[in-house]
């Protein structure tokens, strides 16, 4: 339901041509083209563009994230133009973040407040900037990653297993495949919202009696073992994608 009350956002994609006013618009076009003959020539992780500036090169793929454009080679690879594949790119972000939002926050609101959510995150006026004024596939497409670190992040340290320690560093690896800078960006929040939750969940633990803490410092100690666990997630995602930060 959530991915169907999202369809809106997505209609203008469904129409004919392609919106080239849009900033960034036309270079998703040409990043894409320019990826398609790289990894056609048997180069699967791309950084060097020879045929940008004219025709010296340029280390695009170093500066922007390569990520969407796997997904997009995969569609243009099944037929369709270079066009209809960035738009449906364009498309899929809006769904699947619709989605990730509603398995995350039924976390939390079930299901009703999980569809409300999942709505607002899609419609919210930057989203829609961000894809049809300034053209911006890579960042939108970020926006993906943002419920599902949070969800995995929270139980990582609520829960303290290893599997959203796993899930973590997946959502972490995944964001910055898919834009760096928003991985910058959010990583910061990141940071505070895990310091924050796990002062209050050993907190929590030690007022309600499950492991009782007798002084500060036993409080402390909760507090680190829960935030060791978050950096081990960030860390082992910085590794799942070193490639593409080295």
């Amino acid at each position: 339901m959530a991915v169907v009350l999202c369809v809106f956002a997505v209609a203008p994609l469904f129409h004919p041509g392609y919106f080239w006013g849009a900033h960034d618009a036309r270079h998703s076009v040409y990043f894409l083209l320019e990826f398609d003959r790289i990894f056609q020539d048997g180069i699967w992780y791309p950084r060097w563009a020879p045929d940008f500036a004219f025709g010296y090169g340029y280390p695009i793929f170093n500066i922007y994230s390569p990520g969407v454009y796997y997904l997009a080679e995969a569609v243009h690879l099944v037929g369709l133009g270079y066009v209809e594949a960035v738009k449906i790119v364009f498309g899929l972000g809006f769904l699947l973040s619709a989605l990730s939002m509603y398995l995350a926050a039924k976390r939390f609101l079930g299901r009703k407040g999980a569809l409300v959510a999942a709505v607002a995150y899609t419609y919210v006026p930057y989203r829609l900037v961000d894809v049809y004024v300034r053209g911006a596939l890579a960042e939108s497409f970020a926006f993906v990653w943002f419920p599902l670190a949070l969800w995995a992040f929270f139980d990582l340290i609520v829960l303290e297993k290893t599997r959203f320690l796993i899930f973590g560093a997946l959502t972490v690896a995944a964001l910055v495949f898919t834009h760096y800078a928003m991985a910058v960006i959010f990583l910061r929040f990141l940071a505070l919202y895990v310091v924050v939750l796990s002062l209050a969940y050993a907190w929590r633990q030690r007022r309600y009696g499950r492991n009782f803490f007798t002084n500060t410092g036993d409080l402390a100690a909760a507090a680190s073992r829960k935030g060791a666990l978050a950096l081990a997630a960030v860390l082992l995602g910085f590794g799942l994608s070193a490639i593409g930060l080295l």
